[in-house]
C-alpha cells in the first residue's frame, strides 16, 4: 500500500468521524426540544390567531364557571347523632339544625350546600309544602364562621350557628308531625324539633 493510499484512507476516516459527530449533535438537540416540560396536547387545545412576527400564544381550554371558580372540596361525613323531637301539641314553628359538614346556607330563598351536595329534593319539599325557611340568627355568616373556628379549638363538639334554621307554614298554620317526620328523612338534618321560643320583634 503506497503513501497516497494511506493518505486517502486517513481523509476518509476523518470525514466519517466528523459525520458521526454531526449526527450525534443533531440527535441530542432533537431530544432536548422534545423534553422542554411543556405539553401542548395535554395542557392546551387551540391557539389564538397571531399577527406579524409574534410567536404562537396557546389559549387555555374552555372551562365552565363552576370548574374555574368553585373549589372541588367534597363534604365531610357527619358523625354527630341525629335527633327528632315531637310533641303532642302541634306547633306553628320548628327549629331545624343541619349537619355542619354539609355547609348548608340560604341563598335567595333556596338552600345550597357550599361543598356540592344536591339539595334539590329538600328544596322541592319545602316549596311543595308551603314552608318558609329562615336563618335562626341575624348575624353575618362570615362573622359566625370565624367565631365557630375559634370555638371548636376549645370545644370540638361546638356547632356552627349558620347551620341553624327556623321554618313555618305560610300564614302561620300549625306544622303537622307528618311534615316533621318527612323533613327528618333527609340525611342533611341533624336535629329537628318544634320551636316554642319567643323571639323579640325585629
Amino acid at each position: 500500500m503506497n503513501k497516497n493510499t494511506h493518505m486517502l484512507l486517513g481523509i476518509i476516516s476523518l470525514l466519517l468521524i466528523v459525520i458521526i459527530g454531526l449526527l450525534g449533535y443533531i440527535i441530542i438537540k432533537n431530544n432536548q426540544s422534545k423534553n422542554t416540560g411543556f405539553n401542548y396536547q395535554s395542557e392546551y387545545t387551540n391557539f389564538e390567531p397571531i399577527e406579524g412576527d409574534q410567536e404562537l400564544q396557546p389559549v387555555e381550554e374552555n372551562k365552565t364557571i363552576e370548574e374555574k371558580e368553585i373549589p372541588k372540596v367534597a363534604c365531610k361525613e357527619p358523625t354527630a347523632q341525629r335527633r327528632l323531637t315531637l310533641t303532642e301539641d302541634v306547633k306553628s314553628r320548628a327549629r331545624l339544625t343541619f349537619y355542619d359538614e354539609y355547609k348548608i346556607r340560604l341563598r335567595d330563598g333556596q338552600l345550597v350546600s357550599l361543598c356540592g351536595e344536591d339539595l334539590s329534593e329538600i328544596n322541592n319539599f319545602i316549596k311543595n309544602n308551603n314552608l318558609v325557611i329562615s336563618r335562626l340568627v341575624d348575624v353575618p355568616e362570615d362573622k359566625i364562621d370565624a367565631q365557630y373556628e375559634e370555638a371548636i379549638l376549645e370545644t370540638p363538639s361546638a356547632r356552627n350557628l349558620n347551620s341553624f334554621y327556623l321554618f313555618q307554614l305560610l300564614g302561620g298554620s300549625e306544622i303537622s308531625n307528618d311534615i316533621m317526620v318527612e323533613m327528618y328523612d333527609y340525611k342533611f338534618v341533624m336535629h329537628l324539633g318544634y320551636d316554642a321560643t319567643i323571639y323579640p320583634a325585629s
